[in-house]
């Protein structure tokens, strides 16, 4: 799941919503028999959803530290009060300063009835959701275009490919093959667009394939059967790999990587 998708599903909602409407006892003459029960908005079901939704995300990205919301808020020069979160330029804000305005937006209501609302009302919210969306869109459109460099720590080779790509200053995702083993849709994707013979996919000197007696195994399958043999352990796969957006990089051979990377040595 994207991490803002729980939030961002609000967006088509808030047109047709009434969001909430003020309850005002007309009724109550202001006696001590009869108190006047003071103002308060009743909020909708999809707004109380909604602050279900923050209050969920907040317990599972501490790292966003959303408690210190207010700090956040003046760390972008921001104070915690309508005028200010409402006409916030949000447009160069990080997803920790949008959320901290939400957060925020949230918190108030404990203190001001209504001042919630308020911030549904003057379209602050689907601003603040509109701006997390941009940022979700911009973080898939990088990961999909970001190095894939899947490794096993322990591998003398994979170090010393890890080591390259660092001395060459190439950003990559890393990942750790035997924690967090390629799919079977993975492998298949990655073999299709490497145009290298599936066999070299295997870890063909690790003990794993050896015991598995693979070398004479291997003639006699499909390649449905390896590529789902391939996935069911990430110690059968040979490391590194590199996955770029158009080609995958099979094992560490400098020269191949430096063309590939179009790395010229000083």
């Amino acid at each position: 799941m994207k991490k803002f998708e729980n939030l961002i599903k609000y967006l088509p909602l808030l047109e047709d919503d009434d969001i909430g409407t003020w309850i005002i006892d007309r009724e109550k003459d202001g006696t001590p028999e009869h108190p006047i029960q003071m103002p308060f908005v009743n909020y909708s079901e999809m707004v109380h959803n909604f602050i279900r939704d923050v209050y969920d995300f907040e317990d599972k990205n501490k790292d966003f530290e959303l408690t210190r919301y207010g700090e956040i808020l003046e760390k972008n020069g921001l104070e915690w009060g309508s005028k200010s979160m409402s006409e916030a330029d949000v447009s160069t804000l990080d997803s920790q300063c949008v959320m901290a305005l939400i957060m925020g937006a949230i918190r108030a209501e404990r203190f001001c009835d209504g001042a919630l609302l308020g911030f549904f009302k003057d379209g602050s919210i689907k601003k603040w959701l509109e701006r997390l969306k941009e940022i979700e869109s911009n973080n898939e459109n990088k990961e999909s275009t970001m190095l894939k460099f899947i490794c096993y720590p322990k591998c003398t080779t994979c170090q010393k490919a890890k080591k390259w790509v660092d001395d060459n200053k190439i950003e990559y995702e890393l990942r750790d093959i035997k924690e967090d083993n390629p799919s079977l849709e993975e492998l298949t994707a990655w073999y299709k667009m490497s145009g290298l013979p599936l066999k070299k996919f295997f870890n063909t000197s690790g003990l794993l394939y050896k015991s598995m007696e693979l070398k004479d195994k291997l003639p006699t399958m499909s390649e449905e059967e390896q590529l789902k043999l391939l996935a069911t352990d990430g110690m059968l796969v040979k490391r590194p790999l590199a996955i770029g957006k158009d080609f995958v990089l099979v094992g560490f051979k400098e020269s191949e990587w430096k063309e590939k990377f179009k790395v010229v040595k000083e």
